[in-house]
């Protein structure tokens, strides 16, 4: 019988491999478990362990991260029986950044760190880059963001040395995340189309089509960032990856608002919402839900923003963590202006910007400055209104998001205040021509009236190529999808006389 029992716990992870490769997850878990007891039963703790961190990992991934716990729990304890210490290793660093993403941080990262040790002091470079991975998803989530880089590079350098390239491409993709939301937009970008020029098909793809989808949405380039972003939302959501899934959704949403197509920014808040509330997410939806709360409050959707409200209540009295503290203020805020409170509002949106001023997440405190700057003119406090929107400008223009930075300057002449006094003669050019340079008025202009872009270029001598690149820059400064809307906005704002 002991044979036999091998040998069906062999079929099914065969199976496992199968319906994995099929894209059948929900099969792959079930056959997987299947083999981890038949490999108890049988004697193999060693195998039973493996197969239950795979089924704990991809638990992890969807969000589902008390029973992922439990069975890295019963892995850990089976690869001690079978005097695994590399999957020991592997077990504690699993069963610790699922309790840290349940919002039980330090006994968490004690089980991390423990993983950490064991995998070091039996130099077990790959399991010691998978635990320093574990590691710095944990920084990360506690808005430690300096401390999770660290902790990839780490882990990235284990890799190099070991071989483990696979494992590499998904410390780079975390790093990836880590570099956007520190403002180092540059290198992120670069590192996610690395990982594009590396990884074949859309599953190896996810992070890096939605990091590259959101710093250009962030930067303005909205025709570019629309397809990647919505590449990235539909692959995370058949592949069950609840961080993607809720990022992408998110960016699609401030996307969308900026371009003022405010039924489906409705519809993609709604659905994080949605999905968030399956889930036991107490981290990659923090950002999108307080994105999600102004927006409803600000749009007559005020049973949506309580709603927010409420989750982001859940998860900061869970977690404590300044970032989801910092977006339940703000959540908080927009809908006391909602209802008419304006010096209410004007207090939680303070509060958030206290909380939010440790973190350095640049373009999350520019958006927070900003609805601040918003709330304190609302509330008659004009000095400290003008404080902040200066504040949100100087971010964005540093970060080089256009969209913040004009909504910034839009608001202080909203005050009757000089933006070239306030914020610079830059600044104020273009406000005045809606960021427009001299060159990218004169192919407006010619836009306008129907010329191709070969036309333009023979008429103002440039190559074909430096046309379509004036013009697609028209596109995103003017928050256009279209020539012909691009053309209809410019004469809104007087650029063709």
């Amino acid at each position: 019988t002991g044979g036999a029992g091998r040998a069906l716990a062999d079929a099914e992870r065969s199976m496992a491999a199968i319906y994995e490769l099929q894209g059948d997850r929900d099969r792959a878990l079930t056959a997987r478990l299947v083999a981890a007891e038949a490999f108890a039963a049988n004697g193999h703790p060693g195998d039973a362990a493996r197969e239950r961190l795979s089924c704990a990992a991809l638990l992890e991934m969807t969000g589902r991260y008390e029973e992922a716990v439990d069975l890295a729990a019963r892995a850990g304890d089976e690869a001690q029986r079978a005097g695994r210490i590399d999957l020991r290793a592997r077990a504690l660093g699993l069963q610790g950044i699922s309790r840290v993403k349940a919002g039980e941080f330090e006994p968490g990262m004690r089980a991390i760190r423990t993983g950490l040790s064991i995998a070091l002091d039996s130099s077990l470079s790959v399991e010691a880059a998978e635990v320093y991975q574990r590691l710095g998803t944990a920084h990360e989530i506690a808005g430690d963001y300096a401390g999770a880089r660290d902790a990839l590079t780490a882990a990235v350098g284990l890799c190099a040395t070991d071989g483990g390239e696979r494992l590499e491409r998904s410390c780079l993709a975390c790093m990836a995340y880590v570099l956007r939301e520190l403002g180092e937009w540059d290198r992120s970008e670069q590192l996610a189309r690395d990982l594009q020029a590396q990884s074949p098909g859309p599953q190896a793809t996810i992070t890096a089509d939605g990091m590259l989808g959101s710093i250009f949405a962030f930067r303005g380039d909205f025709a570019a960032a629309r397809p990647l972003l919505a590449q990235s939302l539909d692959s995370a959501s058949r592949a069950g990856q609840i961080s993607m899934c809720l990022d992408s959704a998110a960016a699609l949403a401030w996307l969308e608002e900026q371009e003022g197509a405010l039924d489906d920014a409705h519809g993609h808040c709604r659905f994080l919402l949605d999905r968030w509330t399956r889930s036991e997410d107490r981290h990659y939806a923090v950002w999108g839900l307080r994105f999600a709360a102004s927006f409803f409050a600000r749009h007559d959707a005020l049973g949506e923003a309580h709603a927010v409200a409420e989750g982001l209540a859940e998860i900061a009295s869970t977690t404590g963590h300044p970032d989801a503290l910092a977006a339940l203020a703000h959540a908080l805020g927009e809908v006391a202006l909602a209802e008419g409170h304006p010096e209410a509002g004007a207090q939680q949106h303070e509060r958030a910007v206290e909380l939010h001023a440790g973190l350095e997440i640049p373009f999350e405190q520019a958006q927070i400055e900003l609805r601040a700057g918003v709330a304190l003119a609302a509330a008659g406090r004009r000095a400290e209104a003008i404080q902040r929107l200066v504040a949100a400008h100087r971010l964005a223009r540093r970060l080089g998001s256009l969209p913040v930075a004009a909504q910034a300057a839009t608001e202080l002449s909203a005050l009757g205040e000089s933006i070239e006094r306030r914020l610079g003669r830059r600044a104020a050019a273009d406000h005045e021509n809606g960021g427009l340079s001299r060159r990218e008025h004169e192919v407006m202009r010619l836009v306008a009236v129907g010329r191709t872009n070969r036309e333009i270029a023979g008429e103002l001598v440039l190559s074909t190529r430096t046309v379509d690149m004036h013009v697609r820059n028209i596109l995103t400064k003017l928050r256009c999808r279209s020539r012909t809307e691009a053309a209809a906005r410019a004469g809104e704002l007087g650029l063709l006389a």
